[in-house]
């Protein structure tokens, strides 16, 4: 009975070794890179109306709504730009962004008011 108990004690114990090896073998190989997204093929975006005569934009991926924008990103309130312009070049900036692989997709305040200066 005795020499039951050393056997079952001693393959518990190699089974756990085992089980902790392969544990660390699997963190030590490379893992896919999962963060980067492949960018889809398919952009668009339409320039909508926004409160107080101002303009937004939306941006489609793949024909399903993806960036829903009727304000101007990253100013206080929620006014829209002023010409409907500056809502196209915040869009195509947004979508070459996305392009390049950048999702979710943002712009910086530099850009921004590059964009509300022109």
């Amino acid at each position: 009975m005795r020499s039951i108990y050393v056997v079952l004690l001693a393959a518990l114990m190699f089974g756990c070794g085992k089980q902790e090896k392969e544990t660390a073998a699997e963190q030590s190989a490379p893992l896919p890179d999962s963060a980067s997204v492949a960018p889809p093929s398919n952009f668009r975006y339409q320039i909508i109306e926004a409160p107080e005569n101002t303009f937004g934009y939306d941006v489609y991926r793949d024909d399903a709504l993806f960036i829903h924008q009727p304000h101007v990103p990253g100013v206080s309130g929620v006014k829209g730009f002023e010409q409907e312009g500056q809502a196209k070049k915040a869009a195509e900036l947004m979508i070459d962004k996305m392009k390049n692989g950048v999702v979710p997709p943002t712009l910086s305040e530099e850009e921004i008011a590059n964009i509300l200066k022109n």
